[in-house]
């Protein structure tokens, strides 16, 4: 199947979820190998270009024909499991194909973001609203990451750059729905320049960000930096081959 994105079920470790041009599958791994079933879930209209588990038995989609879709796993991943749409009328904007629509969780919440701006899910609601407590790069982030306090995300325009997203636990740890901005520290990233960033991976154990990019594996190293130091070098990198 040609790979439109990938994610690994964080409820089920044995479970990726595929993206194709068309469809998205269900790729369980049987007796320690990944297997290609021929099983695609029904409910989902159309292939992927990002995927986001929110750790609740969900898959959120961002999907070929630039809508976001929720796919309920929470009872296995069955070819009829339920599928929702989230468009205009649940308060995201009314996004075209090739607008490079990214998800992540940021303080538990889910986010949609773009060069349009970003958007939080109020799931007391069922509809998403815009996301006051962060101002995006117009240009929209082309692959973000998580981290234990927030998220990574790589700009590539108008010039190369990560993001680091973090913000302090209020009294109680839980972030979810206060008014606490979220910290954001810009470095700048020439020595990306020229590469087709497609995903960003961050190695919490190793504090290592791995950048695929096409016909790249580049990493990282973070160590350099500390957690949130603003003046930090650009990047430390060194490109790796097989």
């Amino acid at each position: 199947i040609p790979r439109y994105g990938i994610v690994m079920a964080r409820s089920q470790p044995d479970l990726a979820i595929v993206g194709a041009p068309n469809h998205v599958w269900a790729v369980p791994r049987v007796d320690g190998r990944w297997t290609i079933a021929e099983r695609y879930f029904q409910n989902v209209p159309g292939g992927a270009d990002d995927f986001h588990d929110d750790g609740r038995g969900f898959v959120w989609i961002a999907l070929r024909n630039a809508q976001v879709c929720r796919l309920d796993l929470r009872h296995g991943p069955r070819a009829d499991a339920p599928a929702e749409i989230y468009g205009a009328a649940r308060g995201l904007p009314a996004f075209a194909i090739g607008d490079k629509i990214r998800l992540l969780s940021l303080g538990g919440e889910v986010i949609v973001t773009n060069f349009k701006g970003a958007w939080r899910f109020d799931e007391a609601r069922n509809r998403f609203e815009p996301e006051s407590r962060l101002v995006f790069d117009q240009h929209g982030p082309v692959a973000t990451t998580e981290t234990p306090d927030g998220a990574w995300l790589f700009y590539a325009l108008p010039q190369p750059k990560l993001v680091h997203v973090s913000q302090a636990p209020p009294p109680g740890g839980d972030v979810r729905g206060t008014a606490t901005p979220w910290r954001i520290a810009q470095h700048p990233a020439p020595a990306l320049a020229g590469f087709v960033v497609n995903s960003i991976y961050f190695d919490a154990p190793a504090h290592t960000l791995w950048i695929a990019a096409q016909g790249q594996l580049i990493s990282c190293d973070l160590t350099w930096q500390g957690s949130l130091a603003p003046a930090a070098p650009a990047a430390v990198l060194r490109r790796v081959t097989s």
